[in-house]
């Protein structure tokens, strides 16, 4: 699924005019793998920090735009093991995480 994700949100991405390694594309993403996940019954939830969106299901991550941070396309790490995998805010629903995006006045694709 992770791998269908990323080559989802490379189309997106491609869309959008935004850079090839992903940048700007972590909550796009997050929020279909998220809602992916969810439809599968796993529980997870999205995380936001200052730098970076992104899935985790207990203090698993599963990433896929952290290519960006010169890593794989799609990586699956822990929580905290790296300065993007902090978690400052983390959400529910793609509702949640949208309003947090337009309050904060990202400008970022979200939907």
């Amino acid at each position: 699924m992770l791998k269908s994700v990323r080559v989802w949100i490379e189309k997106q991405s491609e869309k959008f005019n935004m850079p090839c390694d992903m940048t700007g594309m972590c909550a796009m993403a997050s929020a279909e793998l998220f809602t992916r996940m969810s439809k599968l019954g796993v529980n997870c939830k999205i995380a936001v920090n200052d730098c970076h969106v992104f899935v985790f299901c207990g203090d698993t991550v599963f990433d896929v735009t952290a290519s960006q941070f010169g890593k794989d396309d799609v990586e699956i790490g822990k929580i905290g093991s790296e300065y993007f995998w902090e978690v400052h805010n983390e959400f529910n629903s793609v509702n949640e995480l949208e309003s947090h995006v337009l309050k904060e006045k990202w400008d970022i694709p979200v939907i």
